[in-house]
């Protein structure tokens, strides 16, 4: 008997220690060899990539904060993140995101159902579905209170079930199921829900995402790219079919990356709006409902089976690099903001923070196949920014090589790089904190960079 309690008790501690293994991602990326990329410094020339190094990744679960019902939408507004559900519109306060507490919530009517949210300053923007008639609305609160949420104003009763919301200017774009796009005024948010556009999808749709004069909505079958340089009229342009059930869409650069549910990832290239194709899929264990792209990492919330992350520095071949499976619970959205990655979850789970335990706050790209004539700092992109921003530089010869962030007042802020580097094309990312590793309030900052004889200062913008 006492040797059976010995090997049930050694059996746990395995089963448990291999749990918490699996939940911890610590992958560092040393060299790639034998791989070209195009350089998007050295004016569209394939050069070789000799070396890639990446700061050791390491993924811990932080924070959590439960609140009652499927936690469909999930955005972040300073220090606000704002949720919504079956139980109403919620306030969590994450200025330390390691301790989340809820601080208000505002309930929705009966058979009603909060689908999404956006958030932007002090209102939140929140797509309902009415279930009783199957009807979807807008609904605009104020969240300038987190303590005192109130609700400004609410449109009629729309066509279908409402999904995805994206506000942009003053236009609301709705997700309406079979109904179609819709694109509402919210230049009064107090009386929000004036029908500008509204546009037929031949198939059900579910995400909407706005990137400069393109709306990209998915659904059924096909992402759809819209035209609104001259908002609110849109007018469809180019449409991608490889899609199957497409519930979220994020927009980076030239790809439109849509998590297709149950077929996982699809990589898009939109930099031809009107001919878009599929370029890769990555298929997900689990069904991946929503997507964001940060600094070449893909995040998805993969369902039953949590948080996956996926490298796609080259879109055409996918790589995850790590996942965390879901405590409890669906993972159904996601925010990354900063180092922290926040994400909602079904069945009263709530919100879950996730955290890196060694920020990626450097990437350097080295090639050794073609030497820079001098020495060069670029512009840092994007800019302005708000969650990271990278900064290239070149290097005719080796040298030591210093950059630094300042304030307007000229003091330093943050050290992005101080070592002796070698000739080439480099990068480095500043995710918008200090030298102990603060969050920075917005505003312009300058960078400078110093290597032997070469100074040079740029301007750059943190929102």
């Amino acid at each position: 008997m006492f040797k059976k309690t010995i090997i049930l008790v050694t059996f746990w501690v395995l089963v448990l220690h291999i749990y918490a293994q699996s939940q911890t991602i610590n992958n560092k990326f040393i060299k790639l060899s034998n791989r070209k990329d195009e350089n998007p410094w050295n004016d569209g020339q394939t050069i070789q990539v000799t070396e890639l190094q990446i700061d050791s990744l390491r993924l811990r679960l932080v924070g959590h904060e439960p609140l009652n019902g499927d936690c469909r939408g999930i955005s972040i507004s300073g220090f606000q993140a704002i949720l919504c559900n079956g139980g109403g519109v919620y306030s969590v306060d994450i200025s330390d995101p390691t301790h989340p507490q809820k601080r208000d919530v505002i309930g929705i009517d009966t058979w009603t159902n909060a689908a999404d949210v956006h958030a932007i300053g002090n209102y939140a923007y929140v797509s309902e579905c009415w279930w009783y008639e199957g009807k979807g609305r807008l609904r605009v609160i104020d969240i300038s209170n987190p303590m005192n949420l109130k609700e400004l104003g609410r449109s009629d009763r729309l066509g279908d079930y409402a999904r995805d919301i994206y506000v942009s200017g003053d236009w609301a774009y709705l997700a309406l199921d079979d109904a179609g796009l819709y694109i509402l005024s919210i230049s009064d948010p107090a009386k929000p829900g004036t029908i500008i556009g509204k546009y037929d999808c031949p198939d059900a749709i579910w995400g909407v995402y706005v990137k400069d004069n393109y709306a990209y909505v998915a659904g059924d079958d096909n992402l759809w790219i819209y035209d609104i340089t001259n908002a609110p009229i849109a007018t469809l342009i180019g449409q991608c079919n490889e899609i199957q059930h497409g519930w979220g869409v994020y927009v980076s650069d030239n790809y439109a990356y849509v998590a297709d549910q149950e077929y996982g990832l699809r990589i898009i290239n939109v930099s031809d709006p009107a001919n878009p194709y599929l370029v890769s899929t990555f298929d997900t264990p689990g069904e991946a409902r929503h997507v964001q792209v940060v600094n070449n990492f893909a995040y998805i919330a993969d369902g039953f089976y949590g948080l996956r992350i996926i490298d796609v520095s080259n879109p055409n071949t996918p790589t995850e690099i790590g996942y965390y499976l879901a405590p409890a619970g669906y993972f159904l959205d996601l925010q990354v903001a900063g180092d922290y990655i926040y994400v909602s979850a079904s069945g009263s789970n709530g919100l879950y923070v996730f955290q890196y335990d060694e920020s990626i706050n450097k990437i350097i790209y080295n090639s050794k196949a073609i030497i820079p004539s001098e020495f060069s700092l670029l512009q840092n992109y994007p800019n302005p920014f708000n969650t990271g921003t990278r900064i290239n530089f070149e290097l005719s010869i080796s040298s030591r090589v210093k950059i630094t962030v300042f304030n307007l007042m000229g003091q330093e802020v943050r050290t992005l790089i101080d070592q002796d580097n070698s000739t080439g094309y480099f990068e480095v990312v500043w995710d918008g904190k200090d030298n102990s590793g603060r969050r920075l309030s917005s505003g312009v900052y300058l960078y400078r960079m110093e290597a032997r004889d070469f100074v040079q200062t740029k301007r750059m913008v943190f929102q």
